[in-house]
C-alpha cells in the first residue's frame, strides 16, 4: 500500500473501534482500490455512532 499512484488525506478523529485506527481516511485522489474500503468504514462508523 503506497507509492506515487495514490494520495491521501489523513486527519484525527474519535478512536475507531479498530486496532490503531484514531487516524480516518478522507479522500483519494486518484481514485484508488482504497477508496471503497474507507467509503465502508466511513458508513459502519456512522451506523456505530447512530446507534450509541
Amino acid at each position: 500500500m503506497g507509492g506515487t499512484d495514490f494520495w491521501v488525506c489523513w486527519t484525527l478523529r474519535e478512536p475507531f473501534s479498530l486496532p490503531g485506527a484514531t487516524d480516518h481516511f478522507m479522500f483519494f485522489r486518484p481514485p484508488s482500490p482504497w477508496s471503497k474500503v474507507v467509503t465502508t468504514l466511513s458508513s459502519l462508523e456512522a451506523r456505530i455512532n447512530a446507534a450509541s
